[in-house]
C-alpha cells in the first residue's frame, strides 16, 4: 500500500504542477491519464527510516487510462543482463 500511496502522491503533485490553462479545465482523471517516467521510488517505512528499492535513478515508466487502469514497470538500471546460453 505505501508504493501505491507515494504514487498517487507524486502524481497528484505532478497535475498541482502543470500550471497550463487548457489542463486546469479537465478533470483530476483527464491530467493523469497517460504515461509517466519514473524518477524516484522512495519507501519510508514506519519507524521513519528510508530506503531506495530501486537504487537512486530507477527506470520505469506508470500508464493510466481514464477508466482507472494502470500498469506499472520499474527496474534497478544497475541489474545484471540475463544470462543465456546461445
Amino acid at each position: 500500500m505505501n508504493i501505491l500511496r507515494m504514487s498517487g502522491i507524486t502524481l497528484l503533485a505532478c497535475a498541482v504542477l502543470t500550471g497550463n490553462a487548457a489542463a486546469q479545465q479537465k478533470t483530476l482523471k483527464e491530467q493523469l491519464a497517460g504515461a509517466w517516467t519514473l524518477v524516484s521510488w522512495d519507501v519510508t517505512a514506519k519507524d521513519g527510516t528510508k530506503r531506495q528499492d530501486f537504487g537512486p535513478n530507477p527506470k520505469g515508466t506508470l500508464i493510466l487510462d481514464a477508466s482507472g487502469r494502470y500498469a506499472v514497470v520499474q527496474s534497478r538500471p544497475d541489474r545484471p543482463k540475463f544470462k543465456v546460453s546461445d
